[in-house]
């Protein structure tokens, strides 16, 4: 029987510790705020982080936010797609969000006490949300919300996490039908499968993860995961890394193409 592409998902969650790698991949990991990302990226990420224990959602946290999304590669200049709403519209939407049934029922949730059952819960508020001026949402509000609700939340992108996960519009279904419904039903499945094995792969190794934890970045398991990834895909998915790794088990990143 063919594997499903999806498998690749997997398949590149398996490598990460087999054999001993994890430890070494969280290593690198630590060197994420030096290397890769430094600047704003780091700055605004930290200070939004810790608004969540000084003034949950108050003006500074809010604002905090909004400077870390195009810290983050969400907000180009002329007519670029990829921009975030005006910072009034962007207040808006973070407050009838935080009024929802759907955000106080997991505001106080993590990825380790939800119950898989809620995963849909979670991808239900990912689009509550628009924060951006694109028709596409996930990767804006995953990184919107993932400064609200840190433990429960990641990060998704196109530029690490759909690389890693290796899903494109072929993976999904028909490529030519890029409606925007079946566009919404794609960075649905996408997120489901993300949070979903994301959460596997914490509750298996909580406990290395949960002592990588710090206070650059490194912030929450989610994080952690991510930044497993961002070492990942760097290493094998790329050139010319920036966070260079040896291991056994995994395959020289020529040797994948």
């Amino acid at each position: 029987m063919a594997k499903n592409k999806r498998d690749k998902f997997q398949d590149n969650l398996d490598k990460l510790d087999e054999d001993g790698n994890l430890s070494i991949f969280l290593k690198a990991t630590k060197k994420i705020p030096d290397k890769v990302f430094t600047g704003p990226s780091l700055y605004f990420h930290q200070r939004a982080i810790e608004q969540i224990g000084e003034g949950f959602l108050g003006a500074r946290h809010l604002e905090m936010i909004y400077a870390v999304l195009p810290a983050w590669g969400m907000h180009n200049t002329g007519n670029h797609p990829v921009k975030v709403v005006p910072y009034e519209k962007f207040v808006s939407e973070i407050n009838n969000l935080s009024a929802s049934k759907e955000f106080e029922h997991l505001k106080g949730k993590t990825i380790l006490s939800v119950g898989y059952e809620e995963i849909d819960k979670i991808v239900d508020l990912l689009f509550k949300i628009h924060v951006s001026e694109s028709e596409a949402q996930i990767v804006s509000s995953s990184k919107t919300l993932h400064h609200i609700l840190p433990n429960l939340i990641p990060p998704i992108d196109r530029r690490y996490s759909t690389r890693f996960m290796e899903w494109n519009w072929t993976t999904y279904g028909n490529v030519k039908d890029k409606s925007k419904r079946k566009e919404k039903e794609f960075e649905r499945r996408l997120a489901t499968e993300f949070i979903t094995k994301m959460k596997s792969f914490i509750e298996k190794n909580e406990t290395p993860m949960t002592g990588s934890l710090d206070s650059r970045f490194n912030t929450s398991l989610p994080k952690i995961f991510d930044n497993l990834i961002v070492v990942y895909v760097d290493n094998f998915f790329k050139k010319h890394s920036l966070l260079p790794v040896l291991l056994c088990g995994v395959p020289h990143a020529a040797s994948r193409r």
